[in-house]
């Protein structure tokens, strides 16, 4: 995912100040779809349209080249000094393909120390969760001595909305049959001195 940033010194340059609301959007939105296109700050003139809800002019780049956010690029716009506040493509690029290497390490060590059965037969692969299952009690593999068994393992897995039901009123059954204490009329009232 990548992201476009705005520096809190932003605030009180005196470029970003001298823009009205309309240039403002122009910029800021060219910011945003630069960084997600991956061009280092160049703008090309046909993209100007979509950088404001009523399509930016080649008179709102100007503007923003005539306060120095932008310079002219042949029949294009560049953002000035991009490389101070944004990203670079190329570090995107890497840090993509960084987190997609430590992603692909982490599913393989989840594949060796789960092995293939969970992921042929649809069990899941977090640990704990093949045991909340209903069934038989299974024992570890290398503590054969021990068994392990969820939590949830008394209840059932999945219950029908009919199952629910049943065991939801049954359970309030329980609760109505438990005394409860005496009504409010039956309480003693002491007389409060006036």
């Amino acid at each position: 995912m990548t992201d476009a940033r705005l520096p809190g010194r932003w605030l009180m340059d005196p470029a970003i100040r001298a823009l009205g609301a309309d240039h403002w959007t122009v910029f800021s939105w060219a910011l945003m779809w630069s960084a997600e296109q991956g061009t280092d700050g160049r703008i090309p003139r046909h993209m100007l349209p979509l950088l404001h809800p009523n399509g930016a002019t080649v008179a709102d780049a100007e503007a923003l080249v005539s306060v120095g956010l932008w310079e002219a690029d042949g029949d294009d716009y560049r953002v000035r000094h991009w490389e101070r506040t944004q990203s670079l493509a190329a570090d995107v690029e890497h840090q993509r393909e960084r987190n997609r290497l430590k992603q692909q390490a982490h599913r393989q060590r989840a594949r060796e120390r789960d092995g293939v059965t969970g992921y042929v037969t649809g069990e899941s692969h977090r640990r704990g969760e093949a045991e909340a299952r209903p069934g038989p009690a299974r024992t570890s593999g290398e503590n054969a001595g021990t068994t392990r068994v969820g939590a949830r393992a008394s209840r059932p897995w999945r219950e029908s909305p009919d199952e629910r039901f049943r065991r939801l009123n049954a359970l309030a059954e329980e609760l109505d049959a438990e005394p409860s204490a005496a009504p409010i009329t039956d309480w003693p009232v002491r007389d409060v001195p006036a």
